[in-house]
């Protein structure tokens, strides 16, 4: 199933034709935080809150999310600040709702992040005032690297290769 924002955050079957499927990642100065976008509905991931609570869309970039992937490459969406000790997006047991959960103990969903060739509105991250233009180092997926090894990466929104 898939990511569906549009009053509210659920799942469903993916339907390439809806823009309510599809997110961008944009990055915080934390590495592997993000502020999750639905450029179609120009809505953003709100907080999650406490058990089997909606979670919420929201006009405003002011809720970050940490994506923590398995070798598998499948990824958990955290909320870096909850409303309750419900961090994690779950798909609930009907298949249909997305719900806070608690990602230690009983793991939370695992998703697949697909990147895709459909351009978006967003071209690039403005520097805030005062502060000079990102210089950080991002991998292919958009998530911040600290400490880059061989391969592919971004910076100041150029491609460069590592060889080691």
């Amino acid at each position: 199933l898939y990511l569906v924002a549009n009053t509210e955050l659920t799942a469903a079957v993916l339907d390439e034709n809806s823009g309510d499927q599809l997110f961008s990642f944009i990055p915080t100065e934390e590495e592997n935080v993000f502020y999750v976008a639905n450029e179609a509905n120009e809505v953003y991931i709100g907080q999650t809150g406490a058990n089997e609570t909606k979670i919420p869309v929201v006009k405003a970039d002011t809720i970050t999310y940490r994506i923590d992937s398995d070798k598998y490459g499948r990824s958990s969406l955290s909320c870096t600040r909850p409303g309750g000790s419900n961090s994690a997006i779950h798909l609930a047991g009907d298949c249909t709702r997305l719900v806070p959960w608690v990602a230690k103990g009983s793991p939370a969903s695992l998703w697949y992040i697909e990147p895709t060739d459909i351009s978006t509105v967003i071209e690039a991250v403005p520097a805030r005032s005062g502060e000079q233009a990102d210089a950080a180092i991002y991998d292919l997926s958009g998530r911040r690297v600290a400490r880059p090894a061989a391969g592919v990466y971004i910076r100041s929104g150029k491609k460069y290769i590592i060889k080691k």
